[in-house]
């Protein structure tokens, strides 16, 4: 009796330790981070939200995702679109077209995703053909005017922010921009150099800390710091 009264509390901890780490597994399914159980496991736990996968079988896939969303006749007009414009011009395959369109359209995070109820909380873009061309209208006749290998690697660089509605991130990026970057010739040249400068749309000097530091003007202009010269 004694023996059993001494055993019952480490039995208890163990429990108790073991929904701990139910439960923080569950809520790192949401918020793509690895539980460690200890530090032996540092190096080697996978993580619970992601599993490595092939560009092939993240393009299966999304192309299974596209077909269960109806969208598969979109979808394909959509990359033949991309294909006979030739403004991927980077993209040398169907596969490559692919996948630079489900970056843009969010499917490839989606698709890199284990948890099926993690994917429930994720709303990828629908393909639409309609909206595709006239983003690559813009880009081409709008104040950007890009072509060819220009417009190729602002394609593959920031799918989301060329193929999308680029006509909105570039009043955008304009609106919230430091002074120099508001002129219009200075930002294209800027572009040409580092396309991503497309994803800038706010500025935490005007704005204070809105936890956008992936898109932020600020941070923008620490990353690039002297690793792109000034076009002027």
């Amino acid at each position: 009796m004694i023996r059993s009264l001494t055993l019952f509390p480490a039995v208890a901890w163990l429990l108790g330790n073991n929904l701990l780490l139910s439960s923080r597994q569950e809520v790192s399914a949401f918020v793509a981070t690895p539980y460690y159980g200890s530090r032996t496991h540092h190096r080697s736990q996978p993580f619970l939200l992601h599993a490595v996968k092939t560009d092939e079988e993240i393009l299966e896939i999304v192309r299974e995702g596209i077909a269960e969303a109806d969208a598969t006749a979109a979808w394909n007009e959509c990359v033949t679109l991309l294909q006979d414009s030739g403004v991927v011009v980077i993209a040398t395959t169907q596969q490559e077209t692919e996948m630079i369109l489900a970056t843009a359209l969010e499917w490839r995070g989606w698709a890199r995703v284990s948890s099926a109820m993690a994917r429930k909380f994720m709303k990828p873009k629908q393909p639409d053909p309609v909206k595709l061309q006239a983003a690559l209208q813009w880009l081409k006749d709008g104040p950007l005017a890009l072509s060819g290998d220009a417009l190729g690697e602002a394609i593959q660089q920031s799918p989301a922010a060329y193929l999308i509605d680029p006509e909105a991130a570039y009043q955008e990026a304009l609106q919230t921009a430091p002074a120099k970057y508001k002129d219009p010739d200075y930002f294209k040249a800027v572009l040409l150099q580092d396309p991503s400068v497309l994803e800038c749309s706010y500025n935490c000097v005007d704005e204070g800390c809105g936890s956008e530091c992936g898109n932020c003007w600020v941070s923008y202009e620490i990353k690039r710091g002297s690793s792109v010269p000034d076009p002027f």
